[in-house]
C-alpha cells in the first residue's frame, strides 16, 4: 500500500514540475484587435448581453465607444398611449405605430422599440407588434417629396415579439439598421370585433458606436396615426422628428 501512495505522489511531483516548467500562456488583449473586428464581435452578440458586458468591461466600452440613449414617443411634453380596435370583417387588420429612419446607419449598432401592451384582456391572443423592414427608395412619392407610408406586404420582417397577453406586460422588438432601409413598427389587432391593443410608455433606445461627444445625426422619427373608418383610433400627425447624439443623450434637432 505505501509503495502505491508513493507512486502516486512522485507522479504528482512530476506532473507540477512539468506544469511548472512550461511557458507562461501568452494574455489576450482586446484592445489589440482592429475596430472593425471588435464591432464584428459585439454584432454577434444581443443586444442585452452588449450592454451587460459594456457595463462590467468599461475599457471595451471606451474602445468602442459604445453610448445608449433612450428617447420617450411623446408628442410635446405627454409620453404617448394609444388604443387601437378592430371591428368585423377588416380589410386590413394591421396598422403602423410608427416609422424610423436611419440618418447614420453605420455608426448605430443596434435600435430598441420598446412599450407596454396588453390586448383586450379575454378571449383568444391575437394582438401582434411587427419590425418591417423598407427600402428607402419607396419612402417618397413619385411627385411628392412627402414621406409616405409603404405596405406591409413589400417590406421583410426583421422582428417579430411573441401575442400581447391579456395582463400589461412589457416587450422590446430589437433590430440592426441597415444603410438602405429604414423601419416601420405594424401591429396587429385582430380581425374580430372587439379584439383591442393598448400602447403605453413608448419609447426607443439606441445603442451607438462613436465619441461621446460628437454631435451627429442619427435618425429620423414619426409617430403618427390616422383617421380610419375601420378602426377606432385617435386622430395624430406628429412631424418627423430629427435627433442628433451629443455627449451621449439624444437631443431633437
Amino acid at each position: 500500500m505505501g509503495k502505491r501512495f508513493n507512486k502516486i505522489k512522485n507522479c504528482f511531483r512530476l506532473k507540477k514540475r512539468a506544469v511548472s516548467s512550461c511557458d507562461k500562456e501568452v494574455s489576450f488583449d482586446y484592445r489589440a484587435l482592429p475596430t472593425d473586428m471588435k464591432r464584428a464581435i459585439i454584432d454577434f452578440l444581443p443586444t442585452d448581453d452588449i450592454i451587460s458586458l459594456t457595463q462590467t468591461c468599461k475599457g471595451m466600452a471606451d474602445e468602442l465607444g459604445l453610448s445608449r440613449s433612450t428617447q420617450p414617443v411623446q408628442k410635446r411634453t405627454s409620453p404617448q398611449s394609444i388604443s387601437v380596435m378592430s371591428f368585423g370583417n377588416m380589410i386590413n387588420p394591421l396598422s403602423t405605430v410608427a416609422a424610423i429612419l436611419p440618418t447614420e446607419p453605420e455608426r448605430i449598432q443596434s435600435i430598441s422599440f420598446q412599450c407596454d401592451w396588453v390586448d383586450q384582456g379575454m378571449g383568444k391572443q391575437k394582438g401582434k407588434l411587427f419590425v418591417v423592414a423598407q427600402k428607402k427608395s419607396l419612402l417618397y412619392g413619385k411627385n411628392s417629396k412627402r414621406y409616405q407610408t409603404v405596405p406591409f406586404e413589400q417590406g421583410r420582417v426583421v422582428c417579430e415579439p411573441s401575442n400581447a397577453g391579456h395582463i400589461m406586460s412589457n416587450v422590446v422588438a430589437t433590430f440592426h439598421p441597415k444603410p438602405d432601409e429604414f423601419y416601420q413598427i405594424w401591429c396587429f389587432v385582430g380581425d374580430c370585433y372587439g379584439n383591442m391593443l393598448h400602447f403605453q410608455n413608448m419609447r426607443f433606445h439606441v445603442l451607438r458606436y462613436g465619441e461621446k461627444a460628437s454631435p451627429c445625426p442619427m435618425l429620423r422619427y414619426r409617430f403618427s396615426y390616422q383617421e380610419d373608418d375601420e378602426t377606432h383610433m385617435k386622430r395624430m400627425s406628429i412631424r418627423w422628428m430629427d435627433y442628433m447624439f451629443f455627449k451621449g443623450a439624444l437631443l431633437e434637432q
